[in-house]
């Protein structure tokens, strides 16, 4: 079974803006896939999605998700439409919600492609293990 610290998401030929429709339910299903779906934090979540709808509809790069848990939404500065998802430690989590928000993109005529742990930390990490060997 597959695991990673991060899953990167790449769109191909996309602006943000195409991601406003499928968004909400991008985001609720990777609160869901991750755990994160906390009755008591409902509210702080939906202003949160309000706030990415706001930045999509205006066809600019949206926050994501990154909040102090465990497995964060990121959309990274670049000038390509992309965003990935990180947590702490590797794990299915993040495998399974990169994987999911690829599928809603598709369904969604959004071509993409997925990369594995292509953050900066893992290739510094990767080098270590490879210099301790």
């Amino acid at each position: 079974m597959l695991k990673a610290r991060s899953g990167h998401i790449r769109m191909k030929k996309a602006k943000y803006q195409d991601l406003a429709e499928i968004f909400p339910d991008i985001f609720n299903s990777f609160l869901e896939v991750t755990g994160q779906d906390l009755e008591e934090e409902a509210e702080v979540n939906n202003m949160l999605l309000q706030v990415n709808l706001w930045d999509l509809k205006k066809n600019r790069k949206p926050e994501g998700f990154n909040r102090q848990r465990a497995t964060r939404m990121i959309f990274p500065l670049t000038n390509k439409v992309e965003l990935y998802v990180y947590d702490y430690i590797r794990g299915m989590e993040v495998v399974q919600a990169t994987e999911m928000i690829s599928r809603k993109l598709e369904d969604a005529g959004i071509e993409n492609v997925v990369t594995w742990d292509e953050l900066v930390v893992d290739e510094l990490k990767r080098k270590k293990a490879l210099a301790a060997r």
